[in-house]
């Protein structure tokens, strides 16, 4: 775990006949973590109690936050099952799997509140996504495995660990120049080549650094020649993210 970060873990009781009682201590949770700022091993511990009364009222009352956990754990485990059918080619089997949940969360969605509803229509998004992956083996192979590996590590862990990148998104980015900027400020400083699709790197070095001399220009003339880029989008991410930081770096040297 993280600095600041939480985990809600779902224990199963069963309470067997008691002496009624206004509290009776059910569970003790004890943990051990590092303390970083003393460096230093630390322990917790913390006690869960029950009342035990002679008669159970408001029964059918039901704590949103608790069935939200138990949906998530399900659906978790049904992602795994999938996974595990997919790998013997039995698709089908899988998507049965993930839509048997996902009936189960839309209706328990149906009572949640604000806060509950939100956390399940978030569950309920990736088992959709979970089952479009798994229309045939090509669609599974070749992203819904990825997918659905990451969906289990985030629900588990409950930690968000989404990398996809959509390719469209990225390729116009890199037509764009835009590829790695967060301010537009950093990228733009009179005097700076102005970007464009054709500019080199070595056009950087030109405009900044001195001659090199004879010898480094003979060792590279007798280079072998830059390969090919690759086809598609993906080729320019290189050469525009060099690009800024050259251009940030030239910055700092000249400040």
């Amino acid at each position: 775990m993280f600095a600041e970060e939480s985990r809600d873990l779902l224990v199963q009781v069963q309470l067997t006949p008691q002496t009624p009682a206004e509290k009776m201590d059910l569970v003790e949770f004890r943990m051990r973590y590092v303390n970083v700022l003393q460096s230093t091993m630390e322990k917790a511990s913390t006690t869960v109690t029950v009342a035990r009364p002679v008669a159970v009222t408001n029964d059918n009352v039901v704590d949103e936050s608790v069935v939200a956990q138990k949906l998530r754990v399900t659906a978790v485990e049904a992602i795994e099952a999938a996974q595990q059918q997919a790998k013997k080619g039995n698709l089908r089997e899988g998507r049965q799997a993930l839509q048997s949940v996902i009936t189960s969360v839309m209706q328990d969605m149906a009572s949640f509140g604000a806060p509950a509803k939100a956390q399940a229509a978030h569950l309920l998004a990736d088992l959709n996504e979970c089952t479009a992956n798994m229309q045939t083996q090509t669609t599974y192979q070749t992203r819904g495995h990825g997918r659905m590996q990451q969906k289990i590590q985030s629900h588990w862990m409950q930690r968000q660990n989404n990398i996809e990148v959509e390719e469209e998104s990225l390729d116009m980015e890199c037509a764009a120049g835009t590829f790695g900027s967060d301010n537009e400020d950093d990228d733009e400083e009179s005097g700076d080549v102005e970007e464009s699709d054709d500019v080199d790197i070595g056009d950087l070095f030109a405009q900044r650094s001195p001659a090199p001399a004879p010898r480094a220009r003979m060792a590279r003339s007798s280079a072998a020649p830059p390969a090919p880029p690759a086809p598609g989008g993906y080729s320019r991410i290189g050469n525009t993210v060099q690009m800024k930081m050259m251009k940030k770096a030239f910055k700092v040297a000249n400040k």
